[in-house]
């Protein structure tokens, strides 16, 4: 398994969507949205520490989770329990953890769904090896 696909595997418990929340639209038909659910948006690995002749000595792997919900309490409830699920799980031996940010939940006023704006929370999470 890749890196990526282990730390999916730790929202199992979760509606959890891979880069791309499905869409009604979409050709060929994917999955229907569920609510409450967690994107998960990986990024490119990068160096993070380097020796005094530059070769790589780390690398880190970094993923952002949305967590959104229709009301700011549910989605501080999964934020909730996201973070019980992810800080300090171990991914091939290397511990997950947080990447501190101080955004808060936020109402999405540019979308609707049934006829209501859904909520979200951003949450960073880093991976060294």
């Amino acid at each position: 398994m890749s890196l990526h696909s282990d730390f999916l595997a730790l929202l199992a418990d979760h509606n959890a969507y891979d880069s791309v929340v499905p869409d009604a639209d979409d050709t060929p038909p994917f999955p229907v949205l569920v609510m409450p659910y967690v994107l998960v948006t990986p990024f490119v690995p990068r160096v993070e520490a380097r020796s005094l002749n530059r070769t790589p000595h780390m690398r880190g792997t970094k993923w952002r989770t949305t967590v959104t919900s229709m009301t700011a309490a549910s989605v501080f409830i999964i934020a909730n329990q996201v973070v019980a699920d992810l800080e300090g799980a171990r991914i091939e031996g290397q511990r997950l953890e947080a990447i501190p940010n101080d955004l808060p939940i936020t109402e999405d006023m540019d979308v609707t769904f049934g006829g209501a704006h859904p909520h979200y929370a951003v949450l960073e999470w880093r991976l060294s090896t």
